[in-house]
């Protein structure tokens, strides 16, 4: 692959930061509200999933040094422990990590364009969304990493001008007081319960090892931008969360799913809920496009090694994977018709947190290459994720 075609340090943030950056921040604090009634315990959670990814992402980035190569969970489990796992792991980020949340971003993305033009179709839009981006993605890595580039950096500029005009309004809210929060929340099930909205919210952290091959200096690249994509995320959450609950009163987010369409309200007045529809529409394109680049990049990998899928370990001239790219856009395609978006979306959660827990745990089988910073990194992510995949599966079966 020619130089020219390689993903620079600073696109490969950006891929960290679009995976990330979704409808999760914007819709999740209404239901935090719900089950913690302390606004400094909610801003709290924000910084342990905060912390927690940043575990994450130390873990990652040493089991890619570990076992360099692209294809993310699919090839660090066959490497480490075995094809099959691997392969389980692989068709979970295939459909759980990749074209369901493609589905739904898009589903949103419609929802929140038809709010602001009237007589548009959600569905409809939905699917014009999703075609147009993977059509971009088709062209080179140049055209993708410019498109990444571009739809991150505005989404970034547009979350810090919320929280600018935020941070200037009238403490209109009220939740704020010099207390500390009770000890005694932080053992109650609203709190676990908030800690898996967050984790939602900060999914993606490990975005740029699916594009390994991809980079300039994976080596490290890897590292920087898995920690810095989490770090500027991180401080843009705990901000925006912050103006959330400076600008609304807690009773009033309570078990509000649009919550960000509240504090726009109260911010831009009754053209509020609008200008936040379209904030959230930019949002989205930014998240689509990374994650339509980033989920064929495991089914061209998978494609090296089995034999059913070898069609689709094939790239044109420019180096791009248009097979596995159609075939994620018609999984794609397919789920959004499926109807079945509630249990996948419950089920995504489980899925994806068994299949990065086991990917953390390859670093306890390198004991001696482990310094004591990866050491507690890796216990303390593997406790919170651990408790909150219980948590999800006990909503499942009962």
């Amino acid at each position: 692959m020619a130089s020219n075609q390689k993903v620079s340090l600073t696109t490969a943030t950006a891929l960290v930061i679009a995976n990330m950056v979704g409808t999760g921040v914007f819709t999740s604090i209404g239901f935090q509200a719900a089950d913690i009634p302390d606004a400094n315990a909610i801003l709290i959670v924000w910084i342990l999933g905060a912390i927690v990814a940043l575990c994450g992402g130390i873990c990652y980035s040493k089991v890619a040094e570990l076992y360099p190569g692209y294809g993310g969970e699919y090839h660090f489990l066959t490497k480490a422990w075995n094809p099959t796992l691997g392969l389980i792991g692989g068709i979970v980020s295939i459909i759980s990590g990749f074209a369901a949340p493609v589905a739904l971003a898009a589903l949103a993305f419609g929802a929140y364009f038809s709010i602001f033009f009237k007589t548009a179709n959600g569905n409809i839009t939905a699917i014009a969304i999703i075609s147009i981006i993977t059509i971009f993605h088709l062209f080179s890595i140049k055209t993708s990493s410019k498109f990444q580039l571009v739809t991150t950096t505005f989404k970034i500029v547009l979350i810090l001008l919320f929280i600018i005009v935020g941070f200037w309004a009238k403490d209109s809210g009220n939740n704020f007081n010099n207390d500390l929060p009770s000890i005694d929340l932080f053992f109650t099930e609203g709190f676990s319960r908030s800690l898996v909205y967050v984790a939602f919210a900060f999914s993606g952290w490990n975005a740029s090892v699916y594009i390994f091959n991809e980079l300039k200096k994976p080596g490290t690249d890897i590292k920087l931008s898995i920690l810095a994509g989490t770090l500027i995320v991180g401080s843009l959450y705990l901000l925006l969360n912050y103006v959330f609950l400076k600008v609304v009163a807690l009773k009033k987010l309570q078990g509000v799913l649009e919550a960000s369409e509240l504090a726009a309200s109260q911010l831009f007045g009754k053209s509020g809920g609008e200008i936040i529809s379209i904030i959230i529409c930019v949002l989205l394109l930014s998240t689509i496009s990374a994650m339509v680049w980033v989920g064929p990049r495991v089914i061209e990998r998978m494609g090296n090694d089995v034999r059913l899928l070898k069609w689709f370990d094939h790239k044109d001239e420019e180096r791009i994977p248009y097979r596995a790219i159609l075939l994620q856009y018609a999984i794609t395609i397919i789920i959004l018709f499926s109807g079945t978006f509630n249990f996948i979306l419950v089920n995504t959660g489980i899925l994806l947190n068994l299949s990065t827990m086991l990917t953390v745990a390859i670093l306890f089988k390198h004991p001696l290459s482990l310094d004591k910073k990866t050491y507690f990194a890796a216990i303390l992510f593997l406790l919170v994720t651990s408790s909150s995949t219980f948590y999800l599966l006990l909503k499942v079966l009962i």
